[in-house]
């Protein structure tokens, strides 16, 4: 009918302008849901139960937000016990041949994000723990904060897959994207 109507000369608004309106936006990605406080709760006690080892990451995660990069490349000295701040200066990425590195943050900018009080007490019996393993084995404290039980620096793809996801699997919470950000999200 629109077609017979120009054909014929006459004057009709194309009914197709304002169609758009009507339709559902194209690209509409759901925003991944972060855990809630219960959710987040239900995971620490499960992973301090479960996963001792792990327990200081999930804390640190879970107060801080840090990607996942820069809690593998956290070391002691980034720590600021007196003035009870992190000194975000390095994070793990990938080289041009795709080997992990220790390099600068994502935006290459050295930042400072607060540790809560039971962030740092966790952080310090870690230190503390750390401390007396090397003492005695007769070695140094790794200058990594977080490490794999066999003392080696950690790989994200492990620790997303063999901790992360096993953790939100043993709490019987949904698996989560961005893991850090979804779990550390506005909660703490």
């Amino acid at each position: 009918m629109y077609y017979d109507a120009i054909t014929n000369g006459t004057p009709v608004a194309n009914p197709c302008v304002k169609l758009g309106k009507y339709l559902p936006p194209k690209d509409v990605t759901p925003k991944p849901k972060p855990l809630n406080r219960e959710e987040i709760l239900d995971l620490l006690a499960v992973v301090k139960e479960k996963m001792p080892h792990w327990y200081p990451l999930f804390v640190t995660m879970i107060y801080t937000g840090l990607r996942l990069g820069e809690l593998i490349a956290l070391i002691w000295d980034e720590l600021d016990w007196h003035g009870k701040f992190i000194e975000v200066r390095q994070a793990l990425s990938r080289d041009a041949t795709l080997r992990p590195e220790i390099s600068d943050t994502k935006n290459h900018k050295v930042r400072h994000v607060e540790m809560a009080q039971p962030l740092m007490d966790v952080l310090r019996q870690l230190h503390i723990k750390r401390k007396a393993e090397a003492l005695k084995n007769g070695t140094e404290i790794s200058e990594l904060v977080f490490l794999t039980p066999a003392g080696a620096r950690l790989d994200p793809s492990n620790l997303r897959k063999q901790v992360f996801y096993k953790a939100l699997g043993m709490a019987g919470l949904r698996r989560v994207g961005c893991t850090t950000r979804a779990i550390a999200s506005g909660v703490c």
